[in-house]
């Protein structure tokens, strides 16, 4: 049932009733105006959360991949001394 998905949607459709039939419609378009910048405010943190998650997990896949690639490298002591003075590890 779509009325159980959307329920924030329908009590600020009858917060937007209410307030016409309490204050008029000065009311209604106060009350309209705060849901429509509430519903932008939380949708653009929800997309800067799923923005920074996606970011967060290309970081450790490349890390992980560089430690892999780390790990298949052959090394000997003048390799690693080598690696360490010209900062490529």
């Amino acid at each position: 049932m779509w009325a159980l998905e959307y329920w924030p949607l329908l009590i600020w459709g009858a917060g937007i009733v209410i307030a016409f039939f309490v204050g008029g419609w000065r009311l209604a378009l106060v009350v309209l105006t705060l849901g429509v910048g509430s519903n932008a405010y939380f949708a653009g943190r929800k997309a800067e959360r799923d923005n920074l998650q996606k970011r967060v997990q290309q970081i450790e896949e490349n890390r992980k991949n560089a430690y892999d690639e780390i790990d298949q490298r052959g090394t000997d002591k003048s390799d690693v001394v080598e690696r360490l003075r010209d900062g490529s590890y």
